[in-house]
């Protein structure tokens, strides 16, 4: 079993933080990312801002603002994929009869396409999408969940390995689906990681445990997850031509750690809980063959807790959720040669502090915001602290 630790050393790489904005709510949350560099998500909205009524929002953010998506003009939605066309999956609240429902749908250039349950079931949500047309995810009805593919609003069944539920929850380009099927009635006691590359669902097996979670398949078949282990602990897992690897955790004694998405250079980022017993999660990524706390790769004047990396592009952008103060937000990462570094020279010095006297104030909605060393909406003397501390690097 491989177990690794985050300590810092002069190789390690360095990444920018940049804050997503809210359409004027408290909240925020980045849960995918394309080679183009947008980012989907949900932002909170208020009343004060002229929304109907408060709550979130499916968004698509990049260097010209924050979109709000407007999806099935429900209370709620959220996007969670992105694709490089430009797809957008996600799901949201409609009224049926006067009752809401969850209801997945592609948003694609502004044509949005509602995706229809089962027959029979009430619900659904899209999970992920692809530029060949297709989008998976789940139909549902109460507790009782199917994997489902849709191409056009209608949805195909895609099977079980065995028992009756199964949730699809990612996809690449190929049209190849992994998720969950359960063995037992009850799903978290017996659900397993599957990968369906066009001949139903084939089992991959466990770590040891009794069950276990693919989330993400990159172009190359190599797919993450989590799964149990013999001791009841769970590890992130990668998983490619029939064996499954444990990628460890941040700390030896961490009792769980999960893989969430995987890019094409095999990077893998997700979230590993440093101490037994403790929900606070620290988000990770898994890169040459060793786990680190993205924590201690920001600007470490930076006052985020980031918690949950969701998404990595090509590029090694990622983006998450973290806690700011007080307050849930979803971050970007770019990777960069040195935090500090605000003009992009290469070199910390008074260039840098004059990149941030000419950006101080309010970044406002964008992407870009390279002075913005902290990462906290704001270039401010905390931005330039972050400078002199790293002077000469």
């Amino acid at each position: 079993m491989l177990v690794t630790t985050s300590i810092a050393c002069a190789d390690d790489p360095e990444y920018a933080i940049t804050l997503m904005p809210t359409l004027g709510g408290v909240e925020s949350a980045a849960y995918g990312i394309n080679d183009a560099g947008v980012v989907v998500g949900s932002a909170d909205v208020s009343i004060e801002d002229g929304a109907d009524d408060e709550g979130y929002r499916a968004v698509r953010w990049d260097a010209s603002g924050l979109l709000n998506l407007g999806i099935l003009g429900g209370s709620d939605s959220i996007a969670l994929d992105v694709t490089n066309g430009g797809r957008i999956a996600g799901h949201g609240k409609i009224l049926v009869f006067g009752t809401p429902v969850q209801r997945g749908f592609v948003w694609d250039d502004g044509v949005v396409t509602t995706l229809e349950p089962l027959p029979l079931d009430s619900g659904s949500i899209a999970q992920a999408t692809s530029d060949i047309g297709r989008t998976v995810g789940v139909s549902i009805e109460f507790d009782f969940f199917r994997a489902v593919r849709w191409t056009g609003s209608f949805p195909l069944d895609l099977g079980v390995i065995a028992g009756s539920q199964a949730w699809a929850w990612g996809m690449n380009e190929l049209g190849d689906v992994v998720g969950w099927s359960s063995y037992a009635p009850i799903p978290v006691f017996g659900r397993h990681p599957f990968l369906d590359t066009g001949g139903g669902p084939m089992e991959l097996g466990t770590l040891g445990g009794t069950w276990g979670w693919a989330l993400d398949v990159n172009d190359q078949r190599q797919v993450v997850g989590e799964s149990s282990l013999a001791d009841g602990r769970v590890r992130a897992f990668l998983w490619q031509s029939g064996t499954m690897l444990d990628l460890g955790a941040l700390t030896p004694e961490s009792d769980w750690s999960r893989a969430q998405a995987i890019n094409e250079q095999l990077q893998v980022v997700g979230w590993s809980r440093p101490t037994p017993g403790d929900a606070t999660k620290h988000a990770f990524i898994w890169t040459g063959q060793v786990m680190h706390d993205l924590n201690d790769l920001a600007p470490t004047a930076s006052n985020w807790l980031l918690e949950d990396a969701w998404d990595i592009n090509d590029a090694g952008r990622i983006v998450g959720v973290g806690t700011l103060g007080g307050a849930k937000r979803g971050f970007l990462l770019t990777p960069v040669a040195n935090a500090a570094d605000a003009d992009g020279d290469t070199d910390v010095d008074f260039g840098d502090i004059l990149a941030i006297i000419g950006a101080w104030g309010d970044c406002g909605p964008t992407t870009d915001c390279a002075a913005d060393l902290n990462g906290d909406g704001t270039v401010s003397f905390a931005d330039v602290l972050i400078v002199i501390g790293n002077w000469g690097s």
